[in-house]
């Protein structure tokens, strides 16, 4: 169970906004966002549009004025209600079309989840991904549960020295003013899992996420229990240091899954997004051989219920670790200590690298899942020949990899100003549809005038926000002249500007 116990002071006619500032549905909807910008502008922005930063840094008496505008409690009233309703799955899409297809939840683990800046645990496409899948599955009402990790100090923000090198710049999450409780167990005290890594025990707190109508959770090392190397554990997202690593994963995948089964939750799929959290298998094979079952058994049971998404179509982008750091982490569920055969274990994962036995996060997930995807058809194309050697005797094509293009929250992404657009000239229930191509068709009824007019109104919005940006910079002596006209100042709306916005990885293959 988690905590639901406030913090955010709040006059009794608007208690409700507790509720709202703690659940990112309002990320996705614009008029609770509104309603949080009404409130006070002004700390809306220096929040970074994170509600529960903003309440709390509110002044009382401005909240008892805004339970007294009666304009402003209607929208309130009208905010909230959509909100309730849409905590209610009975009438969404999923029960409507599939009321008896499952009875119990799919559990989709992933190393990052991208859901709003005010929750900075993520690093880019696979972390977006996550967050959109996380978002629509609250609108369509399908029972997901996500499994992360909350990091402190999240991913690194980039920037550009003086001398023209990528610096990294890591600032550290708040866990206070962050839309995030700490989960308690049925006697109310803070829910703690604890994982074997190699000679020691490392204890996990949980954090609860609400999105929409789906709950997050994030494990968390940083608790007393723990050595100070333990509990900066899980502080940095894809840090570089592989033994670092391969101790983050094994506490992601097999740490996971012991939290969801201390909360009671028996998960009838298991999705793996991406290798980082593969070790979650593991876990579920040593469960099913202490209940007694063989351990050759025991891998066909966890297999029928795994689905894996491969992303990364480079070799570089996968997690392989060497046997030994393997060994030195997992080696007390080995048998016959253990419930887990190595041999066996190993070679599920196996992978020869120069000479030596290695140990591929990527290879084990496609090795244990019933159902493997990649992102696109281009993409699921390359890993059927990337992967083609766990199925040598087949040909290329008939190895059995498919593809789910990738898609995005259109709530999410697309501009309210566009959308307002969308709303004058589409069907009326072109959301609800918009999975139908043809409900795409009516973009042609959109005068090109007006498609124009918002297309550069957005792009002056985005300058805009480069430029202050980049005076920012300036301001704290943080950038020279010449670096200020490369971070946007002198972009213009209507000039065709094209970009490289990721960070400068080789894998990233800036040089296509």
């Amino acid at each position: 169970m988690t905590d639901i116990k406030s913090n955010l002071e709040l006059p009794h006619g608007l208690s409700g906004l507790n509720d709202l500032a703690y659940n990112l549905w309002w990320s996705w909807h614009a008029d609770a966002r509104g309603l949080f910008r009404e409130l006070d502008y002004q700390l809306w922005n220096v929040s970074s549009h994170n509600p529960v930063k903003q309440m709390q840094q509110m002044a009382y008496y401005r909240k008892e004025a805004a339970a007294k505008d009666i304009s402003f409690v209607s929208r309130y009233e009208s905010v909230l209600k959509k909100f309730n309703d849409d905590m209610v799955t009975g009438n969404k899409w999923y029960a409507k079309k599939y009321p008896s297809l499952l009875n119990k939840p799919i559990a989709f683990f992933s190393a990052e989840f991208a859901i709003h800046n005010a929750l900075p645990i993520y690093a880019g496409g696979l972390g977006v991904l996550a967050g959109d899948i996380l978002k629509e599955a609250s609108d369509l009402g399908i029972p997901l549960i996500g499994v992360g990790f909350m990091y402190p100090s999240g991913y690194f923000s980039q920037r550009i020295s003086v001398d023209g090198w990528q610096e990294e710049d890591h600032r550290h999450l708040n866990f206070k003013e962050a839309p995030i409780k700490l989960v308690h167990d049925a006697q109310g005290l803070p829910l703690k899992a604890r994982v074997q890594l190699g000679d020691r025990l490392v204890t996990i707190a949980v954090w609860h996420v609400g999105v929409g109508n789906v709950d997050l959770y994030l494990l968390d090392t940083d608790v007393e229990e723990n050595t100070p190397s333990d509990r900066s554990l899980a502080s940095q997202l894809y840090v570089s240091d592989w033994e670092w690593r391969i101790q983050q994963e094994l506490v992601l995948g097999i740490g996971g899954v012991r939290v969801l089964r201390m909360m009671g939750k028996e998960p009838a799929l298991w999705h793996i997004n991406e290798g980082h959290t593969s070790f979650m298998i593991a876990e579920r094979i040593r469960e099913q051989v202490e209940k007694g079952m063989s351990f050759d058994d025991a891998v066909r049971k966890v297999r029928s219920a795994t689905i894996f998404t491969t992303h990364t179509p480079v070799p570089a982008g996968h997690d392989v670790f060497p046997v030994h750091l393997v060994d030195k982490y997992l080696g007390k569920n080995w048998s016959p200590a253990g419930q887990l055969d190595r041999d066996k274990i190993l070679k599920l994962g196996g992978e020869e690298v120069t000479g030596d036995r290695a140990f591929n996060m990527t290879a084990f997930a496609i090795r244990m899942s019933q159902s493997v995807n990649g992102v696109s058809q281009l993409h699921g194309g390359v890993a059927r020949k990337m992967w083609h050697g766990l199925w040598p005797e087949l040909s290329e094509d008939k190895v059995p990899i498919t593809a789910v293009t990738n898609g995005v929250h259109i709530p999410t992404w697309l501009a309210p100003e566009m959308g307002e657009l969308f709303d004058m000239y589409f069907a009326e229930d072109w959301e609800q549809r918009q999975d139908e191509p043809d409900v795409w068709q009516d973009v042609w009824k959109i005068p090109n005038k007006e498609f124009w007019e918002t297309r550069i109104d957005l792009k002056r919005k985005l300058i805009g926000a480069m430029r202050a940006r980049a005076q920012k910079r300036w301001s704290v002596g943080g950038a020279e002249p010449q670096q200020l006209i490369s971070m946007g100042t002198l972009f213009h709306p209507e000039i065709l500007t094209i970009g490289f916005v990721r960070r400068f990885a080789a894998y990233k293959r800036p040089d296509l």
